[in-house]
């Protein structure tokens, strides 16, 4: 119970800060979008140098928001690679969560 309140705090800062919040939410969007981007089932794997460029980035993000709000459905296949799983259960399970949590930690910091 420890280890989740910790996770908690250091997502969030107990509801309490959203600002924290908010940057904990774009990172994981950042990390799923860049690990989409280089691992998704492309034919060419892109390479990290053009990740960093801004097109390559912007093309990350939206292939991340296309597999986060499930408007396009990209094939992983999570059995052969840990990857794939972590990657399913952080772009449709904790990012909505996450997302949820900043909608909290909002609404605390404006009642007040």
């Amino acid at each position: 119970m420890a280890c989740i309140l910790s996770v908690y705090y250091v997502l969030n800062g107990f509801g309490e800060k959203p600002v924290r919040a908010l940057g904990s939410l774009l990172m994981m969007i950042l990390g799923v979008s860049c690990l989409l981007y280089m691992h998704g089932g492309q034919e060419t794997s892109p390479t990290w140098t053009s990740l960093l460029s801004l097109s390559g980035l912007g093309e990350a993000l939206f292939k991340g928001a296309e597999f986060i709000f499930y408007l396009k459905k990209i094939d992983l296949n999570p059995t052969t690679a840990w990857w794939g799983i972590a990657l399913v259960l952080l772009g449709k399970i904790m990012i909505p969560l996450q997302a949820a949590l900043l909608g909290l930690a909002l609404r605390n910091t404006v009642r007040r």
